[in-house]
Parts: C-alpha cells; structure tokens; sequence
C-alpha cells in the first residue's frame, strides 16, 4: 500500500466527487470530565451502514471552557492519509484509508476513529463545554463519509462534552466519631463532647463514611440521597441517587460510590457530579455525565483497603475487590450456608481484608484468597466487625479487630498480627439493644445502640480496659453508627505518608507506635521511650555489576527529637524468605552487601 501526504483540503476535493447520497450514519462526540487547567481526551465513534475508505469533520467547541489542542487517528484499519487541522474554531480531521480503495472501515459500530484533544480554561466552571461535529474552516471541512465508489454521505451528528468539575477536596479528619439520625448529623470528641452537627434530609440514615479529607458521606436511601458534609457540619450538597441506594463507599477524596438494589454502582464526584449512573428524574435518562451505572451485582456493605483507593464489597454469599472505576477485580464466592455479616479492611498496607461470617472471621488477602480463620465463641451470632490499628508488637504490625455479638451482649477484641498470630485481647460486656461499633483515633471503641425499655439512642465508649469512657443518651431517637465513621479508617487509606498533628512523626509512624496522629503533644517518642524513627530514605545501588553483584544501601537519618540508633538492623530478604539479620553501627550512613 502507497503512503503519501497531502494538503487535507487537496484531498478532500479528489476524493469527495460524487454527489451525496442520505444515509443512516453517524458521528458523535464522547464525554468526559476534568478540573479546570486539565488536559481533556474526547472519544469520537462513527457507525456506517456502507463500508467507507473515507471520513472527515470539523468539531466546534465551547471556548469559554476549552481550548483545542490537537488530534489522534485511532481508527480500526491503518490509513494511507490523516490531516489535522487546528484553526480558531476548532479541530478538524481527514482520513483516506487507502489510495487505491482496497481498504475500507467495514460496516458496523459505534467504533473509536479517533481522539479530540482539548485544555481545560483554568477559570473555567461547569457545568460543561461542549463539543459538536460540525463544518470547519475556510474552503469549509464537513462532516462527511466517502464510500467505495466515491459516493458522499452526510451522517448524523451527535455532540459531547467536557464536564468541569471542582477541585479535589483537601484537608485531614479530625478526631471525631461520627454518627447520624433522623435529620441529623452529628460529630463528637473521644471525651463524648458534640464537635460538629448538620441537617440532613428527612429520614432514618443508612450508611456514612467519613473521607481522607475529613468531610463525611451520609446514605439517607428513604429520601433517595447521598449528603456531602463539611469538616464542620455544613450540608455541602445534597445529591440525588435514584431508587433503592443500599450503601456507600469512598473513592480516595475524589466522591463516593453508591450501591443500589439491582446490582449496580453510581460513581458520584466530591462537587456532586453523577458521573455514571442516574436518579431517575428525567432530565438525563439513567445516564450520568459520562455514561450508565456500573454493574457490579448486589452490594450490601463496603469496607476502603488500605493502602489504595481500592474497595471491597459484599453482598450475601458474595466478596468482591473493585477498583477505583468500580470494575470487579476479585470475585469470590463464600458458598451456601456462609452468608457474610459484615466486612472491615485491615490498616496494614497488603489489601487484605476481614469477612465476620456466623462462626468465624476470615481473613483474605488481595486476591481473594484465604489467609487466615479465626473461629468465634460458640454460640454467637456477631453482627458487626470494625477494624483499627493496633501498636506493632516486636516490629511486626498488627490489626485491632473488634466483633459485636449483640446476642450475649458482647464484643470480642483480638489483636491480630500480620503474621495471622491471632490473640483474644478482652471482652468488653455491653448492655441490650447494641448494634454497630466503631474505633476513634485513640482507640477507644464506640458503640451505639437502642434500649429496648425505653426506645432511646444510646453512644457508648470504652477504654482499652473495658471501662465506660462516655455514655450518650439521644431519646426518642435511633442512631446510625458504622466503622467507617471514625477517625482511624480515613488516617489508613493513602494517608500514611501524611502528617495530621504537624509533629513530624507521619500517621502511620504514630500508629505503629502507639501515640495518637491528631496530637502534637502525644508521639512516638512519649508513647515508646525507645522509639526509634523509620529512615527518612533509602536507597540501594549495585556497585559491582556480574553474575554475583554488589549492592550498596544508602541512608540518611533524621529526627526531631531522637539521636542516632546504637545499630541499624538489616534483614536480607532471597526470593521472599527472611535471612539472618545484620547489626550495622548506627552512626555509619551505608553498608555493602558482598
């Protein structure tokens, strides 16, 4: 096949000779959605009845919001001939498949043909720009399909958009435990005082999480809406979910998704764009900005992993691992008889994850498998399970895992290392009616409940010992409690790094040691006298290239309260399996490992 360039006018004009004919073709624009001072990519999709050897068109954008970059061809059959044009109305492109007309796009579609390629005005607001095929230029480039014979077709046009969304949402959670009620959001201390409250939407509350950014997500599935809500309370928005929502996750600090009764998942950005998925109200169909709701299958509880914006999720039988798309990564089914109560993500950064079945805690790493089983008193039916940090035991890291079990008024707490050295820490015994829990960032677990004489509210905390720290009473109501409302479940996901009492001790530092990540006066060097910072970098280097090469590791040390260690401990690591460990003096900034 012969490859040549041409003038794109030149070459519309040899090609494009016969006179139209109509027929059932299009060519349209995709959606997408970007922040302001981004760079937007837009699908474009063509279907033809006819096969074709040629197509052309002009897109015609909302300069107020984009400005044109460029174009791609990404047609289905490799082109003899592509021309770009940039002019000051828009993008156009030309495409000859083949000179001789032995190539031809065949029929079919919608199928991608190529990429439009904008920057989003860094002043620009939503809610989009759009974009629509369209003439362009002078002599003008029209939207066009040329057929085996030269014939012309004029095809239908469908626009797209760009929608603009706000920035992504900063800042860091406070200590609080979080809970909600009719109409009512509330956020209190570990000493039991009310920090923060805000009106939500008439009716019990189904689910809430609180985010990265210390904002919290409130489920109200009765008035058919999930609830943005402020570091301080403040409602920020309310965004409609369509019918039937069940539960509600985070996606990292970007929005959250929505799980529904049929099986599938809206995907809701922080500023209250639906991006896929609709609320049934008619102004967009089912469809979000950028398309229909994800199918996942029915999910009736979500638990973040840590260390990534990954979810998992459950429902009956079934534990899934989806991504930050809400595609299904991991699919696992538990088997008849096994239906799960309840999930909760480990703080240790693996992807693994707790499953609370009627008899037993599973534990399953990131690919689903089995990891661990730790059986249950007999005779428990445990409803709830919520998971924290606990402080690592010899330099190994450990979860604090908590189990309700409202019917013998208890909850079990264990602490469970990552080596899967399970141990049955205490206790706690509650009173009746409890039915969910939670851990705030002293570790101090949090349950809430309804008393069954009185039909009141109760939030209850207790310290490490079983003691009551706080006891809340809120008559005449019912509250809505869940593991993801407290404080430690946001420090744990993509926030490791991170510093949230500016104490220059990082929050997962804090958490291994013991002391609290939200006080600047409490770290690590009063929680443990001897506590000896992680490194602030590592790096290693091979010195002595070959079949046995030399690798050299370097470090620097820095601290703002502690001296250098008396030795260093360096545990070689050959396919996976620990070596003897190596003492290396502490004032030394290297080693060579021959």
């Amino acid at each position: 096949m012969k490859t040549q360039s041409l003038s794109l006018v030149s070459l519309l004009t040899c090609v494009l000779l016969a006179a139209p004919v109509v027929a059932d073709n299009v060519i349209a624009v995709g959606t997408t959605a970007a922040q302001p001072g981004a760079v937007a990519i837009l699908d474009i999709t063509i279907e033809n009845d006819v096969p074709i050897v040629a197509f052309s068109s002009g897109f015609i954008h909302d300069p107020a919001v984009l400005q044109p970059v460029t174009m791609q061809y990404a047609g289905p059959v490799a082109a003899d001939f592509v021309g770009i044009v940039l002019t000051v109305d828009g993008l156009a492109i030309g495409v000859l498949i083949d000179y001789e007309l032995e190539q031809v796009i065949p029929t079919g579609g919608p199928r991608l043909v190529a990429l439009a390629i904008y920057d989003v005005d860094p002043a620009a607001v939503g809610p989009a720009g759009s974009v629509t095929p369209g003439s362009i230029g002078n002599p003008p480039i029209d939207p066009e399909f040329t057929d085996p014979l030269g014939g012309r077709i004029t095809p239908d046009l469908v626009a797209g958009a760009v929608f603009v969304l706000g920035p992504i949402p900063s800042g860091v959670p406070t200590n609080r435990i979080r809970s909600a009620s009719d109409g009512v959001f509330r956020a209190h201390s570990p000493s039991g005082v009310l920090e923060e409250t805000g009106v939500l939407p008439p009716g019990a509350p189904t689910d809430l999480f609180v985010a990265t950014n210390g904002a919290s997500w409130v489920l109200v599935a009765s008035a058919q809406r999930v609830v943005h809500v402020g570091r301080t309370g403040t409602v920020i928005n309310e965004i409609p979910t369509g019918e039937f929502p069940t539960a509600i996750a985070p996606i990292g600090n970007y929005g959250v998704f929505v799980a529904h009764q049929d099986g599938t998942l809206q995907v809701i950005y922080a500023d209250g764009t639906i991006l896929l998925g609709g609320d049934g109200a008619g102004d967009t169909g089912e469809d979000g900005a950028l398309g229909a709701a994800v199918q996942v299958g029915v999910v009736t509880d979500f638990a973040p992993e840590n260390p990534s914006s990954w979810i998992w999720a459950s429902g009956q039988e079934r534990l899934i691992r989806l991504n930050p798309q809400g595609n299904v990564i991991v699919d696992v089914s538990m088997g008849p008889g096994n239906a799960i109560a309840d999930i909760s993500g480990s703080s240790i950064p693996d992807g693994s994850v707790y499953v609370l079945l009627p008899d037993r805690i599973e534990k399953r790493v990131a690919d689903g498998s089995l990891d661990h089983v730790q059986q249950l008193p007999p005779s428990t039916l445990p409803t709830r399970i919520a998971v924290t940090a606990a402080p690592d035991i010899d330099g190994v890291s450990h979860d604090r895992v908590a189990v309700l079990n409202p019917s013998s008024n208890q909850v079990f707490i264990y602490d469970w290392s990552r080596n899967n050295d399970v141990i049955a820490l205490s206790t706690v015994t509650t009173g009746d009616g409890e039915n969910s829990i939670s851990w705030d960032g002293l570790r101090q677990l949090w349950i809430a409940g309804q008393d069954p004489a009185t039909g009141d509210a109760s939030l209850t905390s207790y310290d490490s010992a079983g003691a009551v720290v706080t006891d809340l009473s809120f008559p005449g109501e019912t509250i809505l409690l869940t593991s993801e409302g407290g404080a430690i479940p946001a420090a744990l996901s993509d926030e490791g790094d991170r510093d949230y009492d500016a104490d220059e001790y990082t929050n997962i530092n804090e958490l291994k040691s013991g002391s609290n990540l939200f006080d600047a006066t409490n770290d690590p060097s009063d929680a443990v006298p001897f506590y000896v910072l992680p490194l602030e970098s590592l790096t290693a280097e091979i010195t002595e290239p070959g079949p046995c090469p030399w690798i050299e590791l370097v470090w620097t040390w820095s601290s703002p309260t502690n001296t250098a260690p008396d030795f260093y401990e360096i545990t070689p690591y050959i396919d996976g399996v620990a070596g003897d460990a190596l003492l290396v003096d502490g004032n030394v900034s290297s080693w060579i490992d021959q």
